[in-house]
């Protein structure tokens, strides 16, 4: 049990992260699921009238954000953080079920510091929070894996809200039940026929809420053409080759020392007695990889399902090193490694900490700096516009029109993905004319224009001149040149306002 000293050492712990974590600037992506949740709020139905990609498990964490703290640059981020709470009960119910009691205990005491230091593109992201899911369905495994294989429904209900965040990580479900036969002393084959449909039909019932609630608001179609058709007839066609050597640029760039102990702390995971937190890790491990060459992009918090995984292996590999049993002659060189493999956790936190937090609680505006540029935009825009106004942005970080508090224009707010399209595709290139009748006939007020998302050689004095990039570019440029004027300009940006 967690005494009281260590309660109070954790609530100090998470609200010192949680601190720092919300002064961080959310990242593009996350802007845009507060925007896409935000419009849903306000009658514009998600996939049908708002495209994206991601699929709806990420939305609705967004928008009971929204619902819980309304508006502000923080609501993502403090919506992450509190779900971590149940994420750090998962870890140390997981270590505790394999007897690692001072595994368990660190863990829910050190991995708040390791995820809000990942980084603003890896915490929060739907990988690593879709671990945190998988870990959870094995912590109820854990506990219900003498029960009557029906309660193992329970344990597919995490997996299966998952798979709404992260489809690929379905993957994961041979495992979890390759983990419950392992730690099931011979069950008969009618026993693990029922456990596998158990956990089966637990994890499908987040899935089929999500399947009647896009029947009911008729935008089933919608979502599967935007998060299954064009991710796979357009956005996966743009994916960079060269695989496995991304792969380990990644994990050098973003994690390589954690990995490294993590995988070196796997080989004391041997004994009978937690072969099924060990098969549990290496399937969760293998899920993750999975995922990030399935999705073939190449992003490092693809990798982000690692993270978690990678720390329970050293914590817990840490414990069994310490206290292994087994030739006498081995135990100091077992000793020696687990007190190598803690010198490597703390030296390895302790530089997260130097970085982030301690320039953080010494200086916060100079640590983590509003972006002035975003909050004068915002005052432009509240400033002379209505709330009936239509807005539109093109470029990255969508904090401008989620804290202005305007509808979209047009149903294509995500522009990153939405320039990939061409007009002589046969299923979207019809997008394009869309776009452009939206554009006219929602006559937005002001259009937001991300300067770093330009093609090479673009500049804003000869905007309807340039025949190079992306085709919706140009149907964007063209009404800008036609019905704009330059409200002000910025380094990055450039705000444009309909002409009177």
């Amino acid at each position: 049990m967690i005494t009281k000293t260590t309660a109070s050492a954790l609530t100090v712990v998470v609200a010192s992260c949680g601190a720092y974590y919300c002064s961080l600037s959310p990242s593009p992506d996350q802007s845009l699921y507060d925007y896409i949740a935000w419009q849903g709020l306000h009658g514009v139905q998600w996939y049908a009238g708002s495209f994206d990609v991601t699929w709806p498990g990420n939305l609705v964490i967004h928008e009971l954000g929204i619902r819980l703290f309304g508006v502000h640059r923080w609501t993502a981020r403090l919506t992450d953080m509190l779900l971590l709470m149940p994420a750090l009960a998962a870890l140390y119910f997981f270590l505790r079920s394999a007897s690692l009691r001072y595994a368990a205990i660190a863990a829910t005491m050190a991995y708040p510091i390791l995820y809000v230091t990942s980084g603003t593109w890896m915490a929060g992201h739907r990988d690593i929070v879709a671990m945190h899911l998988l870990i959870g369905s094995c912590a109820v495994l854990a506990a219900l894996r003498v029960a009557e294989p029906k309660k193992l429904i329970l344990a597919g209900l995490p997996l299966g809200y998952a798979v709404m965040l992260r489809p690929t990580y379905l993957a994961f479900l041979p495992f979890l039940l390759l983990s419950w036969r392992a730690a099931t002393d011979s069950p008969s084959t009618k026993r693990l026929f029922s456990a596998a449909l158990c956990l089966t039909i637990g994890t499908t019932i987040f899935p089929f809420i999500f399947l009647a609630a896009g029947l009911a608001t008729n935008t089933l179609e919608n979502w599967f053409t935007d998060g299954i058709l064009f991710v796979l007839g357009v956005y996966q066609a743009s994916a960079p080759k060269n695989g496995p050597l991304i792969f380990f640029e990644r994990v050098k760039e973003h994690f390589f020392w954690l990995f490294i102990l993590g995988s070196a702390a796997s080989l004391f995971w041997t004994s009978r007695a937690v072969r099924f937190h060990a098969i549990a890790l290496l399937g969760m491990a293998i899920t993750s990889i999975v995922s990030f060459f399935v999705q073939g992009k190449g992003f490092g918090y693809h990798l982000g399902g690692l993270i978690p995984i990678l720390f329970l292996s050293a914590l817990g590999g840490i414990e069994l090193a310490f206290f292994r049993r087994g030739t006498p002659s081995m135990a100091p060189v077992s000793r020696a490694l687990a007190c190598l493999f803690v010198l490597i956790l703390c030296l390895g936190l302790g530089r997260r900490i130097q970085n982030n937090l301690v320039p953080y609680y010494r200086d916060p505006e100079i640590a983590t700096p509003r972006d002035q540029t975003i909050a004068e935009i915002v005052s432009l825009v509240e400033a002379e516009s209505g709330q009936r106004d239509r807005f539109f942005q093109w470029g990255w970080n969508y904090d401008a029109a989620f804290l202005s508090e305007r509808l979209s224009a047009t149903r294509f707010v995500d522009t990153p993905l939405f320039s990939l399209v061409r007009t002589d595709n046969p299923r979207f290139g019809s997008w394009l004319r869309e776009f452009d009748r939206e554009l006219e006939s929602n006559r937005p007020k002001f259009i937001l224009l991300d300067l770093t998302t330009l093609p090479e050689g673009w500049k804003v004095e000869t905007l309807g001149l340039n025949e190079r990039g992306p085709e919706a570019l140009k149907i964007l440029l063209s009404q800008i040149v036609r019905n704009y004027e330059v409200k002000k300009s910025w380094e990055d940006k450039v705000l444009f306002k309909r002409k009177a």
